[in-house]
């Protein structure tokens, strides 16, 4: 289907960049890291689910923080690595971390993230590390 996949590893690497030169403000350029960092952050949890986003199998997917350490001057108009991970997910959180890096590899902003994600229930809830098949309620 197309808003799932086979189930990796909580891990994704995107370039980068402004499809137009920015101005020499330094304050634009953190702006749109701001907003690139944003991008694919905490749906990278929801990789080992087979889960994409935006997918029908979504309830809920809401940031709780988000912040932003910059390390050195970069220019959001060239290309920039980003790398994205997400070393836990569970109870309906998720935490992930991003470092996005200029092309010679230096290390310009980290991020961390946690949100909220809730996925739609068909008789299975997903929670984390564990499944929890719903019990029907007994007859009477």
């Amino acid at each position: 289907a197309i808003f799932s996949h086979e189930p990796t590893d909580a891990r994704q690497l995107f370039w980068m960049r402004t499809t137009r030169p920015l101005p020499v403000d330094p304050n634009l350029h953190r702006a749109v890291a701001a907003y690139y960092s944003d991008h694919s952050l905490l749906t990278t949890a929801l990789l080992p689910y087979g889960i994409c986003f935006p997918s029908p199998r979504l309830n809920i997917l809401a940031s709780l923080d988000h912040s932003m350490w910059f390390h050195s001057p970069f220019r959001a108009d060239e290309w920039m690595l980003y790398e994205c991970e997400s070393p836990r997910a569970c109870g309906g959180r998720a935490l992930s971390f991003g470092r996005l890096y200029k092309q010679d590899g230096t290390l310009a902003v980290s991020t961390a993230q946690e949100g909220v994600i809730r996925v739609k229930s068909d008789g299975t809830v997903e929670v984390g590390d564990t499944e929890v098949t719903e019990v029907p309620e007994p007859e009477r």
